[in-house]
């Protein structure tokens, strides 16, 4: 009898033990929005990070796709790095 009662118990615990960790990730997932909803977003850098993920496509299908034939020399590299 006395190992059914331990074992109920050790199970109980477990359950608890999870029951706790998923309360402290909804604690942490709630100070995190909690966080995001007082500083807002970013839009600035967002839209500053797509306009350069843009200008790379921009480049690289102009390298790739328009001129498909024609060979490149030393001088096109530097272009790219003083482009960004």
């Amino acid at each position: 009898m006395k190992s059914k009662e331990t074992l109920a118990q050790f199970n109980a615990d477990k359950i608890t033990a999870r029951q706790n960790e998923i309360l402290d990730n909804i604690m942490k997932v709630s100070q995190k929005a909690n966080d995001y909803l007082e500083k807002g977003i970013d839009t600035a850098g967002i839209a500053s990070e797509l306009d350069y993920e843009l200008r790379l496509y921009d480049v690289a299908g102009d390298g790739i796709f328009t001129n498909k034939g024609i060979h490149t020399n030393r001088q096109k590299p530097c272009y790219f790095i003083l482009l960004f």
